[in-house]
């Protein structure tokens, strides 16, 4: 499915004929300021932008544009999103990134500095760069509470909504379900859905009140630490005896590539990933896969990978039983068979996916 784009909010100042246009939901400081004549087609573009299109239908309706490659520059810009995204979550998104790393920058060059502050004086003094951190610790200390409060009431909202706070249901439970959704689950993602979630919070659903869940592409893009976390609230909700199925990037396939040089493997990958095609060895790939290239402002990259034998033990640790590797659509259990998508992620037959069952043990 192609993606399609809409129009963001957006700060428009200049006079009536040249435009200055900003995406309204970032902060000013960081904020891209485009400049453009009214009369542009490009300007029409954007504007038709109001209602989600695709490039397809944007290049039908403005032929004498280049579509394809004006798309990129104004979504770097902030002027049009993915008609898929949030749009608040994907600015904090921006945001953060800036954030982390220009903190990131200024924490390796005061790290780097060291004791020499001691001898400096003014705002290079080490009194007053202290100040500074301790003022940016404050306002991330004033954001805190606002955070928390704005994340109980859209929970409490939804769960009213969808009727499943202490209702006595056999739930199904679609985590990290992007644009995929499942009829007759409760698909559950970042992005616009039936409830709108994120998997590092607890999971808002009643103890042994779900009789599935279904994970796909998920556990790779949280830390270690994150993902056990999850796992634990996963069996908390399910009911004893109650189904898992996890889809997670096959790590141990990736190593098997590597270690007996199918460059095929790492080459039919860059077909399904744009970015891979980045990876100039077929270590870098497998690295970029397990999260190993990842920087401190990437929130949304891989952060860890498994194969069989580290997924199967971190599930047992989180108290699920008859762990099993399967196949496409290869539960043993039919309601979960719903894989999709995962068909064209392979080379010559082999899929770059590890799919696995479990079931919720009995037990506290």
């Amino acid at each position: 499915m192609k993606r399609m784009w809409r129009k963001a909010d957006l700060a428009i100042d200049g006079s009536a004929d040249l435009l200055r246009v900003s995406p309204r939901r970032l902060p000013k400081s960081i904020a891209p300021v485009t400049t453009i004549k009214s009369t542009s087609p490009v300007w029409g573009l954007i504007q038709r932008l109001e209602k989600p299109q695709r490039a397809e239908e944007l290049q039908a309706a403005f032929p004498g544009l280049a579509v394809d490659k004006i798309i990129p520059g104004l979504s770097r810009a902030g002027l049009i999103i993915p008609a898929d995204q949030d749009e608040g979550a994907y600015f904090f998104d921006w945001a953060f990134r800036v954030f982390l790393r220009r903190s990131e920058s200024v924490a390796n060059d005061l790290i780097g500095v060291g004791s020499d502050l001691a001898g400096a004086t003014g705002d290079d003094s080490w009194d007053s760069v202290l100040d500074s951190l301790d003022g940016l610790l404050q306002q991330i200390a004033r954001l805190e509470p606002v955070a928390k409060s704005c994340k109980s009431r859209m929970i409490d909202r939804q769960a009213k909504a969808l009727g499943i706070r202490g209702q006595d249901q056999e739930l199904r439970l679609h985590l990290g379900c992007g644009i995929q959704h499942l009829p007759g689950w409760i698909n559950i993602d970042l992005r616009p859905s039936d409830f709108r979630l994120n998997l590092r919070w607890e999971l808002p659903f009643p103890d042994r009140g779900a009789s599935h869940v279904y994970a796909a592409y998920v556990l790779e893009h949280l830390y270690l630490e994150e993902a056990q976390s999850l796992l634990r609230e996963i069996r908390r909700v399910l009911m004893p005896g109650g189904k898992l199925r996890l889809l997670v990037p096959d790590i141990g396939a990736c190593i098997e590539a590597y270690s007996t040089g199918d460059e095929a493997f790492f080459a039919g990958r860059a077909q399904y990933w744009p970015w891979a095609s980045e990876c100039a060895t077929p270590l870098e790939h497998f690295l970029t896969y397990a999260g190993g290239s990842l920087r401190i402002s990437d929130l949304t990259g891989h952060k860890y990978g498994y194969d069989f034998q580290t997924l199967s033990h971190h599930l047992a640790h989180a108290g699920f039983g008859r762990i099993t590797r399967s196949t496409l659509n290869g539960s043993g259990d039919p309601v979960l068979n719903v894989d999709r998508g995962s068909a064209r992620w392979g080379v010559d037959g082999r899929l770059y996916t590890l799919f696995v069952d479990a079931e919720a043990l009995s037990g506290p």
